[in-house]
């Protein structure tokens, strides 16, 4: 009885005496930096590397994350990383917590039933997806319908390979400061801006160069004037009404795959979250 109570007071203490003194890297690419939140990026680190825990320092927010921020050392290296990129993060935050739950249930539905999955479009604003266009330039689609745009062939190939999905790691934080080699499932609600804002920011300014355009047209005439002036007007307000749903964009998931990413844009209305954009590439 003894020996056992002996032995138990043993592995507590080094458990404890290990989750105190050192943490392991969770993600890849994750940034090491001179001084929290804004400070230098002095070195990047990756999924598993164990560093020693220097300090603990003050509590910060990265993506939705309240946690803390650690002084570490690596290498004889110094640096400070954000607790939710680590094995000592924190519990995730209660709005990441119920994306997650939503996310999921939208890659199941994509999987099993597509039809179900336009639960995921809003009513009112439907969602875009990206298509390749000519050069660097890319067009911005409306859709109303999942089914009918993940029916094609190539989305076909993605869900294809998000059989497994379940064992794909999820990986909080900016994606674009992570890099996102490895196969996994990205979340990010820092800084998003979707891949349509700036097309939709043309087409804004484009309708507004005709409109004035319009008023100096003397061949036209009023009548025409009038009417073209009212279509016009009609697709202006539709795409700052766009714009302004770019705007409210919550949750950025980038799902990588061996074959393919893609990238999907939420918001949160109503505490239900809805699909606002598609952007997919192909390797």
């Amino acid at each position: 009885m003894k020996y056992n109570l002996l032995i138990l007071i043993i592995i507590y203490f080094t458990t404890h005496l290990h989750s105190q003194t050192f943490l392991l890297i969770k993600g890849m690419d994750i940034c090491i930096r001179d001084a929290p939140v804004n400070g230098s990026v002095i070195m990047k680190l990756n999924e598993g590397y164990r560093c020693e825990i220097v300090k603990k320092g003050a509590e910060g927010k990265i993506s939705g994350d309240n946690d803390l921020w650690y002084q570490i050392s690596f290498n004889e290296r110094l640096g400070w990383v954000f607790g939710s990129q680590t094995s000592v993060k924190s519990k995730p935050s209660q709005t990441n917590i119920t994306f997650l739950e939503s996310f999921k249930e939208f890659i199941y539905l994509l999987k099993s039933d597509l039809t179900k999955a336009n639960k995921f479009v809003h009513p009112e604003y439907q969602f875009r997806n990206v298509e390749e266009g000519n050069g660097t330039y890319n067009y911005c689609n409306n859709n109303s319908s999942i089914d009918s745009l993940f029916q094609r062939a190539n989305y076909q190939g993605f869900i294809s390979e998000l059989s497994n999905s379940e064992n794909f790691p999820i990986i909080y934080g900016n994606w674009r400061e992570m890099g996102t080699e490895k196969k996994g499932i990205y979340i990010n609600s820092d800084n998003i801006s979707g891949h349509c804002y700036g097309i939709q920011e043309i087409h804004l300014n484009v309708l507004k160069n005709e409109l004035e355009y319009l008023d100096d047209d003397n061949v036209k005439s009023e009548n025409e004037r009038k009417q073209e002036n009212e279509s016009i007007n009609k697709e202006l307000k539709k795409y700052k009404a766009l714009l302004d749903i770019e705007k409210r964009l919550k949750q950025e998931v980038r799902v990588v795959t061996d074959k393919s990413l893609m990238t999907f844009y939420f918001l949160q209305e109503k505490s239900k979250w809805y699909l606002v954009e598609i952007n997919p590439f192909y390797f």
